[in-house]
C-alpha cells in the first residue's frame, strides 16, 4: 500500500499464492492449512481482491460461535483428570485467548495510527491497560510481550502525526520501563525449574532470547520505524524529544 518494492510485488504475490494454495491442498497439518488461509487473506486484502480474501477468512475458525474447543476442554479435564488438570487447561486456554485479543488490538492500532491518530491514542492506552491486567497473571505475561511493544510503537507514531512529540517521548520511556520489567519477569521464571516446567519449549526459548541486547535492539527498531516514516523536521523533533542521536 505504501508502494514499496512495486517491481517485486507481482513476483512475490504469485509465488506466495502458489505456495499457500499448495499448502491448503496437500498439507496434513491443520495448523499449516490455517496459516495458509490467513496469509492468503492478507495477500488478497493488499491486492484489493476483497472477495477472495473473504473466502479464505471464512475457512478459519471464529470465536462468534462461542463453542470453541477451549470453551469446554477445561471442564472435560476436571471430570476426567481432576481439578489440578483443569487448572492447567484453563491457563493454556487463557494463553491462547490473550494472544487472540492482543492480535486484534494490535491490528486495529496499526490502522488507527495512520488513519485516525486521536482514536489510536485512546485505543492504545486502553489496550496497554488491558495487557497490564493480563500480566497480573504471571502465566499470561509472556504472551503479551511483542504485542505490547508494537502497540506502543503505533501509539508513538500517532502522537508524532499529531505533532505531540513530548507525548511520544513519554510513551517511549514507558516502553523502555515495560521491557525492563518483562526482562526481570523472564529471569524469575528461568531461575525456577518448577516455574519453567509450566511453559512450553517455544516460550522458554523466547524468554532466554529476551536479553538486554535484544531489548536495546527492539527499542532501536521502534526509533528507526518512526524516523523512517517521518524524515525531515518531524523526525528531528521526535529525535530531540527522546534525546536520540546517531
Amino acid at each position: 500500500m505504501e508502494k514499496y518494492a512495486e517491481d517485486k510485488w507481482a513476483e512475490y504475490r504469485e509465488l506466495a499464492i502458489k505456495y499457500g494454495s499448495n499448502a491448503i491442498r496437500f498439507a496434513n497439518n491443520k495448523e499449516w492449512i490455517e496459516r495458509a488461509h490467513f496469509a492468503l487473506a492478507w495477500i488478497y486484502i493488499h491486492d484489493r481482491n476483497y472477495a477472495y480474501a473473504r473466502e479464505h477468512i471464512e475457512q478459519l475458525l471464529s470465536v462468534s460461535s462461542n463453542r470453541l474447543q477451549e470453551s469446554i476442554l477445561a471442564q472435560l479435564e476436571a471430570f476426567e483428570n481432576g481439578i489440578d488438570a483443569m487448572d492447567e487447561a484453563v491457563t493454556k486456554n487463557l494463553q491462547n485467548f490473550v494472544r487472540a485479543i492482543n492480535k486484534e488490538n494490535l491490528y486495529a492500532m496499526e490502522t488507527f495510527s495512520w488513519q485516525k491518530p486521536l482514536r489510536a491514542v485512546e485505543f492504545g492506552q486502553w489496550a496497554i491497560r488491558l495487557i497490564e491486567v493480563f500480566g497480573e497473571n504471571k502465566y499470561l505475561k509472556s504472551y503479551c510481550r511483542g504485542f505490547l511493544r508494537d502497540i506502543y510503537k503505533y501509539l508513538i507514531n500517532a502522537e508524532v502525526i499529531l505533532g505531540r512529540f513530548e507525548n511520544a517521548a513519554k510513551y517511549f520511556e514507558e516502553l523502555k520501563e515495560q521491557m525492563q520489567k518483562q526482562y526481570e519477569y523472564h529471569q524469575s521464571i528461568l531461575s525456577d525449574e518448577a516455574e519453567k516446567a509450566k511453559f512450553n519449549d517455544r516460550q522458554i526459548g523466547y524468554m532466554e532470547a529476551y536479553t538486554q541486547e535484544f531489548i536495546k535492539e527492539k527499542q532501536q527498531d521502534v526509533v528507526n520505524y518512526i524516523l523512517g516514516c517521518w524524515p525531515g523536521k518531524m523526525a528531528e523533533k521526535f529525535a530531540e524529544a527522546i534525546g536520540y542521536s546517531k
